[in-house]
């Protein structure tokens, strides 16, 4: 219908983009975990209880078509590079 919101859709790190539909009491997301985003629909509830400032992690929700895209240019190498970096090394 008319009322749902269009959001930008992406598994981290964003590199292959869609826009998707979401359902009703959906917003809009995008979550950076290490500057590196990931995006889509979530529940309002989700919204509220996952909303953070946290260095590492931010959590922000949106309730407009589009309005998860992010203004800043995608992950640029060396984030992506730290990302992976410290990926490896909590596993050890």
């Amino acid at each position: 219908s008319d009322n749902l919101l269009r959001c930008h859709s992406c598994d981290a790190p964003c590199i292959k983009k869609s826009v998707i539909t979401c359902q009703a009491h959906e917003f809009c997301y995008e979550k950076t975990v290490i500057g590196i985003p990931e995006r889509g629909c979530r529940n309002s509830s989700v919204c509220d209880s996952e909303a953070s400032d946290n260095v590492a992690v931010k959590t922000r929700c949106c309730k407009t078509n589009m309005c998860n895209s992010a203004a800043h240019p995608e992950v640029p190498a060396v984030t992506l590079l730290a990302a992976i970096m410290v990926a490896w090394i909590s596993r050890l």
